[in-house]
């Protein structure tokens, strides 16, 4: 029998090796477990891994708050549905991402999904953007 703290630790490793798995192209995940789970720890793997995924949203970020966003809001928004979404594709490019992909994948319909279920409740005000 595995304790409490001991499945905890163990969920977290595995965790982090889909994670791994993801940001390599080896796997990707629905939209129903990416946006259940509170928070992807990808940014750690992406600096480990040598990958440009953090030095690429942080450019977008950048540009977020060129255009007047207030860079904390800013950055936490985009870190939550950029690790999702690449998580989605298999695909750690920032240059990957369009609306058309996100679209086709079925990420908006999963959005308001998650949002019904209450999954996503702090989102439900944002449904009107969403096009429900």
């Amino acid at each position: 029998m595995v304790s409490a703290p001991r499945a905890r630790r163990l969920g977290y490793q595995a965790r982090s090796y889909l994670h791994y798995l993801g940001l390599n192209g080896y796997a990707w995940f629905d939209w129903e477990w990416l946006l259940a789970v509170a928070r992807h720890r990808i940014w750690e793997l992406d600096e480990r891994l040598g990958l440009t995924l953090r030095r690429d949203v942080d450019a977008f970020i950048q540009e977020a708050v060129r255009l007047g966003y207030v860079r904390s809001s800013a950055r936490q928004s985009i870190f939550w549905a950029v690790s999702r979404i690449v998580l989605h594709a298999g695909d750690a490019r920032v240059a990957a991402i369009n609306e058309t992909q996100v679209d086709a994948r079925g990420g908006r319909a999963a959005v308001r999904r998650a949002v019904r279920r209450g999954i996503l409740p702090r989102l439900r005000r944002t449904l009107p953007a969403l096009g429900q």
